[in-house]
């Protein structure tokens, strides 16, 4: 379960927004101006999972030449990403599609491309995947949530433009004690054009911030995390998107079977 710790070096180059990549670092912050009557708003910045040798441009806090960022002092001070990765299709979904004139050679590599988004996946905090026919949202996002478990969050594309399901674990055993839940599951729709794959962390960073929020207590604990709320602005590259979310059930994972094809 990932924890909201004390923050890190912000990287220097942030990925172009729909950018297709099989993983990546998203850096989440929240502002809340509901108390003055305004909106939740959830900003989001994507960076490499695995970053490249920038030391050649750097000058000051300033990278310059092909790259241009905000100085670091402008940025918020807290920076503790997560990691995000496309989760693969099951075994037996992709196999079947494959043409059936690729080489021996041609299948290998594409074998060993499916293994390494599945390593991206192990190591992930946030995953997406998509529905498939024959798979159902609640059916892979349960698969995602089960096999994968030490992902916080899971977020499955449906096949309509904006929507997706999320699932977001509160407890770190898998499967929980009997009769806890282990998260809860909703459903996210934004415009036609938002960045779908990333609303599960947005309700991921939702989540951290409301973790340090100090109450002059205790410190919050992630199973007492609140039912999720009615809505946010998810922002990227400074475009903002409204995304409702409904359909809120507290469940646990595994909650379905596989489907049986005999």
């Amino acid at each position: 379960m990932i924890e909201p710790g004390d923050g890190q070096s912000r990287p220097a180059v942030a990925l172009y927004p729909g950018s297709r990549v099989g993983a990546s670092r998203v850096d989440t912050h929240v502002q809340d101006d509901r108390p003055a009557g305004g909106q939740l708003t959830v900003y989001i910045t994507q960076y490499p999972a695995e970053m490249p040798d920038l030391s050649r441009y750097l000058v000051g806090p300033v990278v310059r030449g092909a790259h241009e960022v905000i100085p670091p002092r402008a940025m918020p001070d807290r920076f503790c990403p997560h990691r995000l990765a496309m989760a693969p299709p099951p075994d037996e979904l992709w196999r079947a599609a494959l043409p059936p004139d690729w080489t021996v050679r041609t299948r290998v590599r594409y074998e060993a491309s499916v293994r390494e988004h599945e390593q991206w996946a192990t190591q992930a905090d946030a995953l997406v995947g998509m529905e498939w026919a024959g798979y159902p949202a609640e059916l892979v996002l349960d698969g995602l949530m089960t096999q994968y478990p030490f992902a916080t969050v899971a977020t499955v594309l449906l096949n309509e433009p904006g929507r997706c399901r999320v699932g977001i674990r509160l407890v770190n055993c898998n499967p929980p004690s009997p009769g806890e839940p282990s998260g809860y599951m909703v459903t996210m729709q934004g415009p036609d054009d938002a960045p779908t794959a990333v609303f599960g962390s947005a309700l991921l960073g939702w989540a951290q911030w409301w973790l340090r929020q100090d109450t002059g207590e205790r410190k919050r604990q992630w199973s007492e995390v609140p039912h999720p709320p009615e809505g946010l602005v998810v922002t990227e590259a400074w475009a903002p998107y409204r995304v409702e979310i409904s359909d809120v059930e507290h469940t646990r994972w595994p909650r379905n079977r596989r489907p049986s094809h005999d």
